[in-house]
């Protein structure tokens, strides 16, 4: 096996790949999905990593991508880590490879200069913030505007209408942010 993995030229490694992209993370209970055209334009505005293993006819190994939250503190924009997806043969304990950490340390990379979050429900997604080097923390500790623009999931997820009194939140669901955005944050 060997991995590439692109942030451009999408098309030439992997026709199709939004709807690929959106196929795969649909059914993902840790994730919320993403239709084709988001995924897209995340590729188009250099927001999205894509794993492939070019030993394999270029086959879909994983993604990650960067969601812009659309608020900013202190002139700084924040985006939120999402749609990490690593396919089944390709996870660690299959392919003894560290995909989804190589996806974090690169879409990090690629967060230069914005202030960058992330939430997740899943354990393992959790265990690959910690190795990347990302800072969990509670929800609280995020500024309004982010806590407000990032807990947005639908109440089939989270069994309540208004995502604000999510019972999950620091239970099952989790925050962390990248080492830079902890700095900057605690500095002011």
């Amino acid at each position: 096996m060997t991995i590439v993995y692109l942030n451009d030229s999408f098309d030439l490694a992997l026709p199709n790949w939004q709807n690929i992209i959106a196929a795969a993370t649909q059914h993902e209970p840790h994730m919320l999905p993403q239709a084709a055209a988001a995924i897209q334009k995340a590729g188009e505005e250099n927001r999205l990593v894509v794993a492939v293993d070019s030993d394999a006819d270029n086959t879909f190994v994983g993604c990650i991508a960067l969601w812009p939250l659309e608020v900013a503190t202190d002139g700084v924009q924040w985006l939120e880590l999402g749609s990490i997806f690593v396919a089944p043969a390709y996870r660690f304990p299959r392919s003894h490879l560290s995909v989804a950490d190589e996806l974090h340390r690169r879409i990090i990379e690629l967060a230069n200069g914005h202030n960058l979050m992330a939430t997740t429900t899943n354990p393992s997604e959790r265990k690959a913030w910690q190795r990347a080097g990302m800072i969990r923390l509670p929800f609280s500790d995020l500024p309004g505007n982010v806590l407000k623009a990032t807990c947005v999931c639908p109440a089939y997820k989270i069994g309540v209408v208004d995502p604000q009194s999510c019972p999950h939140r620091d239970q099952n669901c989790t925050a962390s942010v990248a080492p830079e955005t902890w700095t900057r944050s605690n500095s002011t």
